[in-house]
């Protein structure tokens, strides 16, 4: 018995020893891997500057560049390359000691002083700017934690100061799926101008694949939502105040894997609204894209680059070209793309509408890409707006005083003669568009549907000619 344990003791302790410095190569060709895979994704360099490697740690220097024009070309957004230095350390396993103690293969972190931040930004010295750690355990699965680090800006000169409480955010990952949740708590901006004040940030992710799959594919089931409890705005020169109560975005994909197609729903939304003492809720827009061509997705993805101009813009020499090689992937799974539901409830009364539209039984395309008749023949459309009268006319009448607004013969016209002139003018134009038969209208509700099928359009029971 003696014997065995002292076997099975040698063992575990070579093992330990040993296997270190197979988790250190492993390591090595991770880092170089991410390398390339960086350089890849459009907008973003990567190269490591420094690497060192021994039996029991791995330490490297990162140089992550951002190209921002990428993100905002066409934009009058510039914004100045950015290049960060990341400085990374590792322990091997399976029994890790120093920075990374404990059991399991490999603990890491990775931190971006933020130097060059300084000039503008306070926050502690010993202090990272921003910081991620991980670990991966025996049986391969990782956990990790990422922050930013609290900081505040003072301007005197432009009587400008901010304030940001952090970011604390972690996860875990199996190989088969990854989850994240994140919080921040406060964040404020204060000028002779506008005061802003954003509580309680959350973001919410879920992956269910693997990081494989996300880098070679790009479709798969995924959940996110992002939410502010509060946002208040005080525009101090116009003496209003905006607040939003539970601002929400949230995106989901679902692939079917038999097939092939995706799914992606989109839904932004604010359960609260106040400006002034007008108060709204349930203000929300949800959108989705249905059975969208994996097939295709890949294809745009392995071309997106010989498609690209030197700019940065779409050359559309080669996007036709690439249309008429893959369009018929998309448009024969009978794609969708709806607006689900537009809606909100006003002081007035409450509105809602819903836009769906689809492509079907498509087997070949036509000779001429561009032929409406074609498409008409092949899509389907649903729509429908309902509302409360007075909330129609409210946002008919608010539609109405940006357009007159706008109208040279009104330049010389007060916002109040505006808004009167507005007011005029809608009851008669909605009246009119109920004689017409594009609105019913009853003495509290307006409605209106519209279908399209087999090259049949139909406003509220009425046929309405096409040209095509």
């Amino acid at each position: 018995m003696n014997k065995i344990v002292t076997i099975s003791l040698s063992a575990l302790v070579l093992g330990g020893l040993i296997a270190p410095k197979f988790v250190g190569g492993q390591l090595n060709d991770s880092l170089h891997e991410i390398v390339k895979t960086v350089n890849d994704v459009p907008g973003y360099t990567m190269s490591i500057k420094d690497i060192e490697s021994n039996w029991f740690s791995t330490s490297a220097v990162l140089v992550v560049g951002i190209t921002p024009g990428t993100f905002t070309q066409g934009s009058y957004v510039e914004m100045e390359e950015l290049t960060l230095e990341t400085e990374y350390s590792a322990t091997h396993g399976p029994f890790r000691f120093g920075e990374h103690s404990g059991l399991g293969w490999v603990g890491w972190s990775a931190k971006v002083d933020g130097e060059a931040l300084r000039e503008a930004l306070e926050w502690p010295l010993e202090q990272a700017f921003y910081q991620i750690e991980s670990s991966m355990g025996l049986f391969g699965g990782h956990t990790y934690a990422d922050t930013i680090t609290a900081f505040s800006a003072k301007k005197s000169d432009e009587d400008i100061s901010v304030t940001f409480s952090g970011y604390q955010g972690e996860g875990s990952y199996d190989g088969q799926g990854l989850e994240y949740s994140a919080i921040m708590r406060d964040f404020t901006l204060a000028s002779g101008e506008v005061d802003v004040t954003l509580n309680d940030l959350t973001l919410d992710m879920l992956l269910e694949t693997s990081i494989e799959e996300v880098l070679a594919n790009g479709i798969y089931d995924s959940s996110t939502k992002m939410n502010f409890a509060n946002i208040d705005v005080n525009i101090k020169d116009e003496a209003k105040k905006v607040t939003l109560s539970d601002l929400y975005m949230t995106v989901a994909t679902v692939l079917e894997p038999k097939e092939q197609l995706m799914d992606m729903k989109l839904a932004y939304g604010v359960n609260n609204l106040a400006v002034d003492d007008f108060a709204a809720q349930d203000i929300a827009l949800e959108f989705e894209m249905n059975n969208l061509s994996g097939e295709f997705i890949q294809a745009y993805q392995a071309e997106s680059k010989a498609i690209a101009s030197a700019n940065g813009v779409a050359d559309p020499t080669k996007l036709i070209e690439f249309l008429n090689n893959n369009l018929l992937l998309l448009v024969k799974a009978n794609p969708e793309v709806n607006i689900t539901s537009l809606r909100g409830t006003l002081p007035q009364g409450k509105f809602s509408s819903h836009f769906n539209t689809s492509l079907v039984n498509i087997t070949s395309l036509p000779a001429q890409l561009a032929d409406p008749s074609f498409w008409l023949t092949h899509a389907l459309v649903d729509a429908n707006i309902n509302g409360d009268k007075a909330a129609i006319e409210w946002i008919a009448t608010n539609m109405m005083q940006m357009q007159l607004a706008k109208d040279p013969g009104t330049a010389g016209m007060t916002e109040a003669e505006i808004t009167d002139l507005a007011n005029q003018q809608v009851p008669a134009m909605l009246s009119m568009f109920a004689q017409q038969g594009f609105l019913t209208a009853t003495e509290t509700n307006y409605n209106s549907t519209l279908t399209l099928k087999d090259k049949a359009l139909i406003l509220n029971d009425k046929p309405i000619p096409l040209p095509f």
